[in-house]
């Protein structure tokens, strides 16, 4: 809905007209400058021009690999296909003349005429068909039906248009024919153990049916009823498209990423394939009258085309409609040009005379209306905002990171000005004298003549959107604070979670003697002897390690727990482990047993593994792009936290006492009851809720409020795109993960990088800080409250890492953290074999130390719970975490039995050993890690595929088959024809959609 408001000041009291026409919310809106007319743009993709209201349709929303279904009226008038949620229905002789049907919940995947042409039943992908009507402008729906649930594929009519036909992804079955008017069954479709592809029906009778299905096979069933005859198993690869013959004499099925169709006259047949081209067949003669070559480019593979009278359609990978000459195949008649996803921005411009709209889309196109695109390579991808600045140029800005100023006259990016910015740029505006201002993320920008003037930095909120004042002398910046939501999903998932970790790292330290004194009593009271030494050390050894044992579990829990539940209440869950492990540990002296204090150490591991997966996985999954990074640090931070706060309780002061020291472990309880308090009320993870729960008002909703804004538009675009291409996976398990080619260097780095965390020797620094700092000169009480102030030291650089992992990215912090923590170990190595040569040295120890800490903290320390998240999509995140996790646990076990030995036999050049992994480590990210700041999963999946190469299975569907049959790879069976009363299963003839 679009409202009109007249005078000053504009409030609703003076609205003056109210516009419906879109069926989702508008983004956009913009006055021609004649102000006679206003242009609105909606997430249901469609533009509308307001006064004469003219609507400039959306083309076909397309990806890779997926065939598209044109679809046209008995007349041959009109023809039809989807986008989003929306049917749209444009007349073949001039495309402009459009209508659209917008009433389905969920994205639409296919539609069809009834033979009469006065209805058209459309399917969607959660299995809903609608019938509705096509002679009347309201487009009234006259049934409903759920035929199956999942996702419908396609659709066929009877030629008496009373009996229906849909195939499709059901759980159950994979297809239903019934009386359209009652829902009554006329027939089962049966024969495939697979999903199925297509369907159709013969238009004479008697009536017969086909479907091809991913099981490689077509079968062909009689009737009405309509039951199963044969299945004709002819084809290599799944089958993708079954069409019979207007006359009825013949079938046809194409495998692969082919789609056909028939001429009206029966004898030749359309094809279109990822191949980049379209052909004419003559199926009399079995030969190839015409081939359509169009283009080079992934964009030009053809995924769907129509052949309505004498109008030949296909459809490119782009979303464009090309109309096919047969009398000049080198070039299309004309193409349809436009957006197939969302609009993002508008503007309006006059021009001698003439008013024009220019779009910009989520697809990284800028389109002029009533004309064309612009040509020549623009932007790579959403443009965010656009304006005409007073030389005639169209500014443009977009998630590329660039700024492009585009002539109107030429409509031609090639040789036009290009600003690169440091960050993503959000919104600009243009004033007087050639200058513009950007907004970016996190900083605004000041342009003059394409060339950068100054730059401001963190601003102190988001800035969102920018104007400037017409006499060019002021400029207002507008924006938001992130959501409160989204801040204390943060504070409050990590202290009850990451928070623990870190404390139980270091809680045990302090009252180390007061528990080996309980196990010696408890010992003597069972057994009326005191311990032996070698016994306590083992018990104390199993007392510390097994809590790592329990960390490697709880990495395995996550995967089945997080499934079923959610990240949210598997975080909720965990706590009942910590709890728990409070009342075993705190009860354990009381009780006299300490049995209690293992387990409950056990126990606490499990919880603190379940944590490091399940917290950055919620985080990740929350956090828009643009603070991902620093939301992400969140972990390390409370890390660091953790570890500070058990040293500062440990202190004698407080509860480091002999008759305190329970309490030490009682305290864990706090932390689990405030996430167990709070948590409950946040959403779940948005992407969660998406694309395992395929909720999209739960996911839009959770967006909204962890993100504090209405329109979360862009962060469903970016979801449902990697839903769209993930739909049909399964949650990989970690075999399947470890052994799928797709994503071998992530899960390399991924283990490389959880392994040099924990291998690269901090935990060997705490052994050896009290002696240095005795050697310094500082007296044996004064030493805890001075490593004290390592574990200060550590939670700042923690901060600082947070603060500047959205400017600096991941990469710079990896390296250069893993870098200079070789290089101090170096010098510590140098300073600990020298360190009674001057009474200065261990006091450059002391720094040595100091610096390593702060070192690690600044960027190994939480960056590798980031990438874990980033590196892997919805599908394969639970595998991964349970990988990380498992290297993670396992190398933290390794160092505690290892150490001791390392140091018995080097002494202090133990640390070279550490120097050497950090090295390897930095050398390692220096020529794999690509950079993960302000990139979508997708993109980051896609940075890997070169040095993988492959693509992932959604990305390499059968459109890659196309490209290796352009490059001369052979493909055999992608079509045939054969006799339609189903009486010879021998193919009349097969060839190749080449």
């Amino acid at each position: 809905m679009s409202t009109i408001f007249r005078g000053l000041p504009w409030q609703p009291a003076h609205r003056n007209n109210v516009f419906c026409g879109h069926r989702s919310k508008i983004v956009c809106l913009a006055w021609s400058p004649d102000n006679e007319h206003f242009a609105s743009a909606g997430m249901d993709m469609m533009l509308y021009v307001w006064t004469l209201k003219k609507v400039f349709a959306s083309l076909p929303q397309v990806e890779r690999g997926v065939s598209k279904i044109l679809g046209g009226d008995p007349k041959g008038n009109h023809f039809l296909y989807t986008n989003g949620k929306c049917v749209i229905l444009r007349n073949i002789d001039n495309p402009a003349i459009a209508d659209i049907y917008t009433e389905h919940a969920h994205q639409v995947v296919v539609a069809k005429y009834a033979p009469s042409g006065f209805y058209i039943a459309s399917g969607d992908v959660s299995g809903k068909l609608r019938i509705w009507d096509t002679t009347q402008k309201e487009h009234l729906l006259k049934y409903e039906y759920q035929p199956f649930a999942g996702k419908i594929k396609d659709i066929a009519w009877t030629e008496d248009s009373k009996r229906i036909a849909v195939v499709g992804e059901g759980r159950e079955k994979f297809g239903a024919v019934f009386l359209w008017d009652s829902g009554s069954s006329v027939g089962e479709i049966t024969g495939h153990n697979k999903v199925i592809n297509s369907v159709d029906i013969k238009q004479n009778r008697p009536y017969r049916l086909a479907t091809g299905s991913d099981d490689n096979c077509a079968a062909f069933f009689e009737g009405p009823p309509f039951k199963f005859k044969f299945t004709i198993g002819d084809h290599s690869r799944f089958v993708n498209c079954v069409r019979f013959s207007p006359d009825g004499n013949r079938f046809a099925t194409a495998s692969a990423d082919g789609q056909i169709s028939w001429s009206p006259d029966s004898t030749h047949l359309l094809s279109a394939s990822g191949d980049k081209t379209s052909k004419i067949w003559d199926v009399n003669v079995n030969s190839v009258v015409n081939t359509f070559p169009m283009g080079s480019s992934v964009l030009d593979q053809q995924l769907g085309c129509l052949w309505q009278k004498d109008h030949l359609l296909s459809i490119s990978l782009s979303g464009y409609i090309n109309y096919l000459d047969k009398n000049n195949p080198s070039k299309p008649l004309w193409v349809i040009k436009g957006h197939s996803k969302s609009i993002q921005c508008l503007t309006v411009h006059r021009n001698g005379g003439k008013s024009y709209i220019y779009s910009g889309s989520h697809d990284g196109h800028i389109n002029i209306r009533e004309n064309d695109s612009f040509s020549g390579k623009g932007h790579t991808n959403q443009v965010s905002r656009m304006t005409v600045n007073e030389s005639g140029q169209l500014v443009s800005c977009s998630m590329d990171d660039t700024v492009r100023y585009t002539n109107l006259t030429l409509r031609d990016y090639s040789g036009q000005g290009v600003v690169k910015l440091d960050v993503q740029p959000k919104c600009v505006a243009v004033g007087p004298g050639g200058y513009t201002v950007v907004v970016c993320i996190g900083q605004i920008v000041l342009l003059k003549d394409q060339k950068k003037c100054f730059s401001i930095y963190n601003p102190g909120y988001e800035p969102e959107v920018v104007a400037v004042h017409p006499g060019g002398d002021m400029v207002a910046v507008g924006g938001s604070d992130w959501s409160w939501s989204l801040v204390v999903a943060a504070l409050v998932g990590a202290f009850g979670s990451s928070f623990l970790y870190g404390y139980n790292l270091s809680v045990v330290n302090a009252p180390t003697p007061y528990i080996k004194a309980f196990y010696n009593e408890t010992w003597y009271r069972r057994h009326g002897h005191p311990i032996n030494p070698d016994t306590l050390t083992l018990l104390w050894s199993v007392t510390v390690s097994i809590f790592a044992i329990g960390g490697l579990v709880g990495t395995l829990l996550v995967k089945f727990i997080g499934k079923f539940i959610g990240r949210k209440y598997t975080l909720l869950v965990n706590n009942g482990f910590a709890i728990c492990a409070a009342l075993l540990m705190a009860c354990s002296l009381q009780a006299g047993v300490f049995e209690m204090l293992i387990v409950g150490r056990f126990i606490m591991g499990v919880d603190g593994g379940i944590a490091l997966s399940a917290l950055p996985m919620y985080l990740n999954e929350i956090a828009p792009k643009e603070i991902r990074g620093s939301l992400g640090q969140v972990t390390a931070i409370f890390i660091c936290i953790g570890v500070f706060v058990g040293q500062l309780l440990g202190l004698p002061e407080l509860l480091g006492k002999e008759s305190t020291w329970p309490y030490l472990f009682g305290v864990i309880v706090v932390p689990a009851l405030v996430q167990l308090a709070s948590l409950p009320f946040l959403p779940e993870s948005p992407r969660y809720l998406l694309l395992e729960k395929h909720d999209e008002s739960g996911a839009m909703k959770a967006f909204q409020t962890f993100l504090g804004k209405v329109d979360v538009s862009q962060e469903l675009e970016e979801a449902l795109a990697e839903s769209r291409v993930q739909r049909n996976l399964h949650l990989l398990s970690v075999l399947e993960l470890l052994r799928a080619p797709f994503v071998r260097w992530q899960v390399i780095t991924v283990v490389i990088t959880m392994a040099s965390y924990q291998l690269c020797g901090l935990n060997a620094i705490w052994f050896y800080t009290n002696s240095i700092f005795g050697k310094a000169g500082i007296s044996r009480d004064k030493i805890p409250y001075i490593t004290l102030s390592t574990g200060g030291i550590e939670t700042l650089a923690a901060i600082f890492s947070g603060l500047v992992v959205e400017r600096l990215g991941r990469r710079p912090l990896l390296i250069g953290g893993f870098g200079l923590m070789a290089l101090f170990f170096g010098t510590l190595t140098v300073t600990l074999t020298l360190q009674d040569q001057a009474p200065w040295i261990p006091y450059l120890s002391i720094v040595c130390i100091l610096a390593i800490i702060a070192s690690f903290c600044s960027g190994p320390g939480g960056i590798p719970f980031i990438l874990t998240g980033e590196f892997f999509q919805q599908s394969e995140r639970p595998a991964a975490f349970i990988v990380a996790g498992t290297v993670n646990w396992l190398s933290n076990f390794a160092v505690g039995l290892l150490f001791p030995f390392i140091q018995k036999s080097l002494d202090s050049y133990c640390f070279l050993v550490f120097g050497t992994v950090c090295i390897a480590g930095a050398v390692y990210f220096y020529f794999v890690l690509p950079e993960t700041k302000n990139r979508t999963h997708a993109e980051i999946s896609q940075s890997f595929a070169k040095r993988n190469k492959t693509h992932p299975p959604e990305v390499k569907t059968d459109s890659t088959v196309a490209e290796e049959k352009a490059n001369g790879q052979p493909e055999t069976d992608l079509s045939s024809t054969l006799d339609s009363q189903g009486q010879n299963q021998t193919p009349k003839c097969v060839f190749s959609l080449q």
